[in-house]
């Protein structure tokens, strides 16, 4: 089974809303959590969750892109490491576009990221806008 998992950059609001939205959604429909559903305040730094998620076979939806924590602590290189498939939002995705229409990218985006959970373990993702007005959106495969 499919599973998706939210990271801090995204509210456990956020994603349970989607989650509503995704309810009656005919299939392919992965299992769909935010972070704090599966680790405890004490396993919150990137090394100890995205390990512990190794086995499990998720994919890590995140807007951290690990450019401004030391190499070692990037998310990036963490999930590659474990062989973790992410999907990781865009600068502009991240900092400029909304939550609505971060929302509203995973929801024209959702049969891509749904096959990008069949790619290789450890390959890695990225949601773009392809104009500025964030009316277009890309799931570009980075590696």
């Amino acid at each position: 089974m499919k599973k998706l998992v939210f990271d801090a950059t995204f509210g456990e609001a956020w994603v349970h809303h989607l989650c509503a939205v995704f309810r009656h959604h005919p299939r392919p429909q992965p299992t769909i959590m935010h972070l704090w559903e599966l680790a405890s305040e004490e396993e919150k730094d990137d090394e100890v969750w995205v390990a512990k998620l190794t086995s499990m076979g998720h994919v890590v939806i995140s807007g951290d892109r690990g450019t401004h924590s030391v190499l070692e602590a990037r998310l990036p290189l963490i999930c590659k490491e474990h062989k973790i498939t992410h999907i990781l939002l865009s600068d502009g995705m991240h900092h400029k576009a909304s939550g609505f229409e971060r929302a509203r990218a995973i929801i024209v985006l959702w049969h891509e990221i749904v096959a990008a959970c069949d790619d290789v373990p450890g390959s890695r993702y990225q949601i773009m806008g392809t104009d500025g007005s964030f009316r277009r959106f890309a799931l570009v495969k980075k590696s």
